[in-house]
């Protein structure tokens, strides 16, 4: 729905998967 919600945890994937795997099933919505 939002650009930066899918975009931005992308620089938290290194931090934590969970950060960066659930924003993104979340980008097509």
């Amino acid at each position: 729905m939002h650009l930066a919600t899918c975009i931005l945890p992308l620089a938290s994937c290194h931090l934590h998967l969970a950060t960066c795997i659930l924003p993104l099933a979340s980008c097509h919505l």
